[in-house]
């Protein structure tokens, strides 16, 4: 098996700004082995979460080409690439983005729940399995607000896992949490990827997030830099 699970060739991104172009990235290739967790870091305005936007297929590139498996999804449609992500791609993002109305495990299986049926595993065992795995088997039926920022993280993560995902993209997961509860949140990124085999691409401005990483690409005014 290739152990390249995505290439991005050239990706760029314009966006009107008034009377003039903004080009918030430009001509990015890189390539994302399997297994691996790589970090992107640089600072706030550089173009790291348009590009991770990109290579999530949530913004469409004004030029370039993305490939998953060898499988150009630039190419494909919108109905497509919402089933690409949803059998691909677990998301991470900075706001926790819970259901104040449901509990751990209710918010760990709803992305998921309105395709239960047509699942190959159980959705509540892989759920429960998760939240074991991020250390929370004692808070199934704990609301959002019952939980520390780090914790809710945590349950972002297990929800981000819950479709044995290929590949996790994670947008400064760390951003609002002290530094204890940011080591409790890369523990646990770290501990998916080993377990479950899932391959990470994480963008921070922080270098000791960044540290966790396996290999780290720098970003400046929307081109990867040395």
């Amino acid at each position: 098996m290739n152990d390249i699970l995505m290439e991005c060739w050239q990706l760029g991104k314009d966006y009107s700004s008034g009377t003039r172009m903004v080009r918030a990235v430009k001509d990015v290739s890189l390539w994302l082995k399997r297994g691996y967790f790589t970090a992107i870091m640089g600072p706030s305005g550089s173009g790291k979460t348009t590009l991770l936007n990109l290579i999530g297929t949530l913004d469409v590139p004004t030029h370039g080409k993305l490939f998953f498996e060898g499988v150009a999804v630039d190419s494909l449609n919108d109905d497509q690439l919402a089933d690409f992500r949803r059998e691909n791609i677990g998301f991470v993002f900075q706001l926790f983005n819970l259901i104040p109305s449901l509990n751990v495990m209710e918010n760990v299986m709803i992305p998921l729940l309105p395709f239960r049926n047509e699942l190959s595993f159980d959705l509540e065992e892989r759920a429960k399995e998760l939240i074991e795995m991020i250390g929370l088997g004692e808070r199934f039926d704990h609301l959002p607000g019952e939980l520390s920022g780090g914790e809710q993280q945590r349950v972002a993560i297990a929800r981000a896992m819950i479709n044995h995902p290929k590949l996790i993209l994670a947008d400064e997961p760390t951003g609002n949490l002290d530094t204890g509860m940011g080591k409790e949140v890369m523990n646990s990124l770290k501990q998916l990827k080993e377990e479950q085999g899932t391959t990470i691409l994480l963008v921070t401005h922080d270098v000791n997030i960044a540290s966790h990483a396996s290999e780290i690409l720098n970003i400046k005014d929307g081109m990867l830099v040395s």
